[in-house]
């Protein structure tokens, strides 16, 4: 028996993908360009770090013990979700909304890349962003694992895959603009 999807009020775009990929990036971008609303739960989670005088590191290793860390997070995430209009930047969000009307983006590089991309944002030395970088993904997939059931590392349920380092942001954007407007185009005509 199949499930019938959720529709939220408006479309959902989500970005998925590790840490580096370019998840606020095209997410950012294609908010802008389809004028929906920009949510991520990465910029949520470094709040909540900030907010605790944590280090991202330190609040992941916090959440591995303590689930309530992540619940805030899924709860705020579930309730645009719904209401839509959104383009979602998130490990998670994908899994919350594999019942929901969504075009779901996976979006990978190599580790090489994305740990220079890390460095390079974040102004530390690569061995250093390297290092935080495995132990917070090691953390996550762990984590999300025994709270929710879900592998991050499974791409099975998304609509798009893309290397984002084959092509610099301008390529990449146009391929990302393209497959949004058609989904727009199919499956939110009233909504254009």
């Amino acid at each position: 028996m199949t499930k019938v999807k959720i529709i939220p009020n408006g479309p959902v775009i989500i970005f998925g993908g590790l840490h580096g990929v370019g998840k606020s990036t095209y997410a950012k971008m294609i908010s802008e360009k389809f004028k929906l609303d920009y949510v991520s739960t990465g910029t949520m989670f470094r709040k909540l770090a900030s907010e605790k005088g944590l280090s991202l590191t330190e609040l992941s290793q916090l959440a591995s013990k303590d689930p309530s860390i992540d619940k805030v997070i899924d709860e705020m995430s579930k309730e645009k979700i719904l209401e839509g209009n959104a383009v979602f930047d998130s490990l998670l969000a994908p899994f919350l909304a594999k019942d929901v009307e969504s075009f779901k983006i996976y979006l990978f590089a190599p580790i090489e890349v994305r740990i220079s991309r890390i460095s390079n944002r974040d102004l530390k030395p690569n061995e250093q962003s390297w290092n935080e970088t495995i132990l917070r993904e090691k953390l996550e997939i762990k984590r999300f694992k025994k709270y929710y059931g879900f592998d991050l590392n499974d791409t099975s349920f998304y609509n798009l895959l893309l290397d984002t380092s084959l092509f610099d942001v301008e390529g990449n954007i146009k391929i990302l603009e393209a497959a949004v407007g058609v989904y727009l185009e199919r499956r939110w005509k009233n909504w254009l």
